[in-house]
């Protein structure tokens, strides 16, 4: 399980003209994902709990 914590908007990670180029949270961590199907790890079910202040 990861828990990470990003000061950043989802419009960051979902819009192809922001920050990540509209890959979403999961295309972040493709490396570490591929890393663990490599080592015969499943994938787990994703959970995101996006909190505006």
């Amino acid at each position: 399980m990861l828990s990470l914590t990003w000061n950043a908007p989802m419009e960051a990670f979902t819009e192809k003209d922001q920050f990540f180029h509209g890959v979403g949270v999961d295309g972040v961590y493709l490396p570490f994902h591929k890393a663990n199907q490599f080592l015969g790890h499943g994938r787990a079910a994703n959970v995101y709990c996006q909190r505006r202040n």
